[in-house]
């Protein structure tokens, strides 16, 4: 369940309370394996408009692993936002990765994944579901030690 969750979170980028409201009916897997994860509401959609964003194949994988056979109707996860927290932290000292991680460190580690393998801006913004008046600055401060390295390719 650990694994799932976490790459849920980092894949898709999700907020804690975002994956919390997930049922397996928000989660489609495409002909190339990957995933579609529906988020009918956030916190830059308070219409709930919804949005979906991709997941890997592996994440889907990681999943089905965790599905057994569960209806669509059904919580992906079935944790609080305050339990996923809990438990993304707990994930990452057992993995012995230290106690910086929270049930944010997905949207952070996703950010800087995408800006690495050299996604455009909009791009991030699109995955990260920021409104059009936040995304940048979001995009820049997760990724601030990233854009660092990128004027290696320059120097």
């Amino acid at each position: 369940m650990d694994i799932a969750l976490c790459a849920l979170l980092s894949d898709a980028g999700l907020r804690r309370s975002e994956a919390a409201a997930l049922t397996w009916a928000d989660i489609q897997r495409a002909p190339d394996g990957s995933g579609r994860v529906y988020v009918a509401r956030s916190k830059s959609d308070q219409e709930a408009q919804g949005a979906v964003v991709a997941v890997t194949p592996a994440t889907m994988d990681d999943l089905d692993a965790i599905r057994a056979g569960a209806p669509d109707t059904a919580p992906v996860v079935g944790l609080s936002a305050d339990r996923i927290a809990r438990r993304v932290k707990a994930a990452a000292r057992v993995a012995g990765l230290g106690g910086a991680f929270s049930g944010h460190s997905g949207r952070v580690g996703m950010a800087r994944r995408m800006v690495g393998n050299g996604a455009p801006t909009a791009a991030v913004i699109r995955q990260g579901r920021w409104s059009e008046r936040s995304g940048s600055a979001m995009v820049a401060r997760y990724t601030r030690a990233e854009d660092a390295g990128a004027a290696l390719n320059y120097l």
